[in-house]
């Protein structure tokens, strides 16, 4: 059994849904200091590959990469595979659908995306 309470509760793998930049990106790292394995689920392929890179080389942990809009109809039908395929039990939330403008402006497809990806409404 490790030493790290985290795994022994949770299993050797993390999951972050919105892993690349900002908030994702430190739960990310936090993670894999403390020895996860992490499926990395993001839309902005570029900065998850780049993280996930960096992440393997400094902490020794494995990555999945999977470059998913969450919007997208079979994104959890995707990413739950990965989980199953894992076994892993901790996820972290950290995916989030905005734009910068007046709510009032937005318009019916934004709003539709907005709550969708939010609050998986469809």
């Amino acid at each position: 059994m490790s030493e790290n309470p985290l795994i022994n509760k949770y299993g050797s793998w993390g999951m972050i849904a919105g892993s690349a930049e900002g908030l994702g990106e430190a739960w990310s790292i936090a993670l894999a200091k403390r020895g996860f394995n992490l499926i990395m689920v993001d839309n902005q392929a570029e900065p998850l590959k780049s993280l996930s890179q960096k992440i393997e080389n400094d902490f020794g942990v494995k990555t999945i990469q999977l470059h998913i809009d969450l919007y997208e109809s079979d994104a959890a039908r995707t990413i739950m595979q990965k989980v199953e395929e894992t076994g892993c039990r901790l996820l972290i939330y950290n995916a989030a659908y905005s734009l910068i403008k007046p709510f009032i402006k937005l318009t019916e497809e934004e709003l539709e995306r907005y709550f969708a990806i939010n609050w998986k409404i469809r």
